[in-house]
């Protein structure tokens, strides 16, 4: 079964097109239902090549798990069911489970706001869409993101329905824990979105392009796509985007928790820094991390032969790792010694290390492993 017209039927039994998997194949996944009253349990289940139904006014109830497992397959558009009344219709239980995404489309925010508060949409009112104008797009305030699009969508996580009045919008935040809703106001001018959210002002602009930031003091710049700022603009929510930092291009890494850093930059003052990308709204914040070379040190063995320290790196538990040898690191309040102690296994002796702990004070080590430690300052 691939299509069907059903402009006068009014109930659908259960498990009606249970596993049609070619309905609305022909029709774009579409299909219409005018006249629709009660949609059955499991009517749709598994119709997987389904896009969109659209119900009309009189839709009064849809019953459990109706559309199990309809959208199934990853980089598809979402599957979408629209109501055309303005009453919301009584759901079932698990009336969407087991899609990837799924969306109910409603007329207006008024309709939206009369879900928040029907009984029994609690666990579907993060599902509502309303269709978005000419304000549909991403909007950045520094790298955090609010995406428009039937919703407003912030940090990729707090779905929120929002109305436009001239320069006045206005997000509703649905709290399914208790059951109501919060409202957040704000204006929109100008590709501009200014608005409290959570106690903090953001003032969000329309990604359009590459976007230039600068520091406070304008010493720095960092011009980009404002989208490589965020980790899902990433394969696994990490990776590296060519980036102009100070009129130079340079590559920008980002790993999965939004830390940006540029390393291994040469300053104007001839310096070599990690620097580190954060933002104060839409203003620029660099942190910079003198970078410090390892000088090369000869180890001996118990036979006498010389070696170079190959790797020299701060590892998880506290340890370091000095030529592929574990070493347990101690570290004290006083910030005045650092222990480095020989694993007991070990066939090394080391006459001269130079250490380096990343995001740390080093020290100078006095011990008989003449620990040689430099400096590390945030400037």
């Amino acid at each position: 079964l691939e299509t069907v017209v059903m402009n006068k039927v009014k109930v659908l039994a259960d498990g009606a097109f249970s596993n049609c998997y070619k309905l609305g194949s022909t029709a774009n996944g579409v299909i219409e239902l005018p006249a629709i009253v009660t949609v059955g349990a499991n009517a749709f289940q598994s119709c997987i090549a389904l896009k969109l139904v659209k119900f009309g006014a009189s839709l009064a109830e849809i019953g459990d798990m109706a559309f199990r497992e309809c959208h199934i397959f990853e980089n598809e558009p979402a599957l979408f069911i629209e109501l055309d009344g303005v009453t919301p219709p009584s759901m079932g239980e698990k009336v969407s489970t087991g899609n990837i995404s799924f969306r109910i489309k409603v007329k207006n925010i008024d309709v939206a706001i009369a879900c928040f508060e029907a009984a029994g949409w609690n666990s579907y009112c993060r599902h509502l869409y309303i269709e978005s104008g000419a304000e549909r797009g991403k909007y950045m305030c520094g790298a955090e993101l609010l995406d428009i699009d039937g919703r407003a969508t912030f940090q990729s996580t707090y779905l929120m329905m929002y109305k436009i009045d001239g320069a006045k919008i206005t997000f509703y935040e649905y709290d399914a824990s208790i059951g109501d809703y919060s409202t957040y106001e704000g204006t929109i001018e100008n590709d501009v979105i200014s608005v409290n959210f959570y106690n903090a002002d953001y003032e969000f602009r329309k990604v359009n392009g590459v976007v230039t930031y600068t520091t406070a003091d304008g010493k720095y710049t960092l011009k980009c796509d404002p989208l490589a700022l965020l980790p899902e603009s990433y394969e696994n929510n990490q990776g590296e985007a060519t980036v102009e930092f100070n009129g130079v291009n340079v590559k920008m890494t980002i790993n999965g928790f939004g830390t940006k850093k540029i390393l291994d930059f040469t300053d104007s003052d001839g310096k070599r820094y990690d620097i580190t990308i954060t933002f104060d709204g839409n203003t620029l914040v660099v942190q910079r991390n003198a970078c410090v070379r390892i000088r090369r040190t000869q180890n001996k063995r118990r036979h006498g032969n010389r070696a170079q320290i190959s790797r020299l790196e701060r590892s998880r538990r506290n340890s370091l790792v000095l030529g592929g040898r574990r070493k347990r690191i101690l570290f004290q309040r006083a910030l005045s010694q650092c222990q480095v102690h020989r694993d007991r296994n070990s066939q090394r002796r080391t006459d001269d290390v130079c250490l380096y702990i990343h995001g740390a004070i080093a020290y100078q080590s006095n011990n008989p492993l003449k620990g040689e430690f430099y400096e590390q300052k945030t400037v």
